[in-house]
Formats: structure tokens, sequence, C-alpha cells
């Protein structure tokens, strides 16, 4: 985590975090990479020893459903 910020929840409601996010959406040219959705997108961490200096492979873009069903077989 850098050390800038607290917990992970202040992190996700910071610039940084915002800058982040919208970079790994624009790879993705805003589609979920499991489905293709454009809706509901959400950015997940496949790791997160890299949090606050994320590097482009440590994310992958997902909808809201594909996230979910992430998290759940994890």
């Amino acid at each position: 985590m850098n050390e800038f910020y607290d917990s992970y929840e202040e992190y996700m409601q910071s610039e940084d975090w915002k800058i982040i996010r919208q970079d790994a959406l624009e790879r993705a040219g805003f589609k979920c990479d499991e489905c293709e959705s454009e809706e509901n997108l959400e950015v997940h961490h496949k790791t997160y020893k890299n949090m606050g200096n994320e590097k482009d492979q440590d994310l992958q873009v997902l909808c809201k459903r594909c996230h979910n069903e992430k998290h759940n077989k994890e």
C-alpha cells in the first residue's frame, strides 16, 4: 500500500486510483475482459502486492457480474 493512504478504502477514493482506473479502462477499450460487456465496468486487482503503484498487468477490467464471479472463485 502506498504510504500516503491509511486504508484500502481511502485509496479507492483517491485521485491517484481514479487516474489508474481510467487508464485501465482505456487500455481495455471500455469492455469487460471476460464477456466484452460495456456496462457496469470495474477494475479488478489481480494482485495487491503493488497497491498504490499498480502495473498494467496487475489490473483487469471486468463488468460487475464477471468481477463478482471472479471473487467467488478465489
